[in-house]
């Protein structure tokens, strides 16, 4: 909606910032084709845009529930497929709200399957209240209630051992699985990943370290099959500061963010958080201490 959105994407890569996602509710995306197009013409194919699409199912009456709207979904559709068209990314991001749309997970992870490689990462995130929505706080989804979902509704793709937290953050601020694509396969790798409580081990430090010259012996064993495993490697070797990104297109990723707001809000995960945006005076300032505490009631 900003009038200068354009040259703000402009500049991010001029001044080489490396990802650049509009986060967006796709409205615009649908129906605006030639604000699309610009868009694609600025990222010049090199996979560096994507759009953090809000979407929350395939029922239309989710959306007149969690967004207070009806008609969204044909919406959603169109976004997409102006995207996509054009070669840019989407990265669905769904509000999870237990007794609306939590059965659904299901079908917007094969959402992703079935757009791969445009589509790499399913976003989920539990309601969290700070804003206009209001579903009653004893209906409040914990992000290990959103891992059990998705286990069940993935058709045996992902176990409960896949999800682990990022390095960044506090564990209980975000939870993510991974699977490599090689042709029709997907494998799951995030399981052969050392556990977060083994993380401060020596031995540990030493194979993140060199992860990308080696891979743990068990996980060689249990994929057995040479050519995931040298995807993967190809994978682990890219070289961050100067990948186009379109190594990255083999992935697909299921991430749960569970944003704290006033009644869940603790310090701990505040003092560890990796997620932040720019106050009014220009800090630095966690996602969730701002909503939490400092946002000016009605306003960004």
């Amino acid at each position: 909606m900003h009038p200068d959105l354009v040259r703000m994407v402009e500049i991010c890569f001029e001044r080489n910032v490396k990802k650049v996602y509009i986060n967006t509710n796709g409205i615009r995306l649908a129906k605006d084709r030639d604000l699309v197009r610009r868009l694609a013409a600025i990222d010049a194919g090199r996979d560096r845009l994507q759009f953090y699409l809000q979407f929350d199912g395939f029922a239309d009456d989710t959306y007149a529930k969690i967004r207070g709207a009806r008609g969204l979904l044909s919406i959603k559709r169109q976004a997409i497929e102006n995207a996509l068209e054009v070669g840019l990314f989407v990265l669905p991001v769904m509000t999870v709200t237990r007794g609306i749309n939590l059965h659904e997970i299901g079908q917007v992870l094969q959402m992703v399957r079935d757009y791969h490689p445009r589509m790499t990462t399913l976003m989920l995130q539990p309601a969290f209240y700070s804003g206009r929505y209001e579903n009653g706080r004893d209906q409040r989804l914990t992000m290990a209630e959103v891992i059990h979902e998705v286990v069940l509704q993935s058709d045996g793709l992902f176990t409960l051992e896949d999800f682990g937290p990022i390095p960044c953050s506090e564990p209980n601020c975000f939870g993510i699985a991974a699977a490599v694509v090689h042709g029709e396969k997907v494998t799951p790798i995030s399981r052969y990943f050392p556990r977060v409580e083994t993380w401060a081990n020596s031995d540990v430090t030493t194979l993140v370290s060199s992860f990308s010259d080696r891979l743990p012996q068990h996980m060689l064993e249990d994929l057995a099959d040479d050519e995931v495993v040298e995807s993967l490697l190809d994978l682990l070797t890219v070289d961050v500061e100067t990948s186009d990104w379109t190594d990255y297109h083999n992935f697909i990723v299921v991430a749960i963010k569970p944003f704290m707001d006033a009644h869940t809000y603790d310090q701990d995960r505040i003092d560890r958080c990796c997620t932040h945006m720019v106050n009014r005076s220009g800090d630095p300032v966690s996602f969730c201490e701002y909503n939490a505490l400092h946002r000016p009631l009605g306003r960004l």
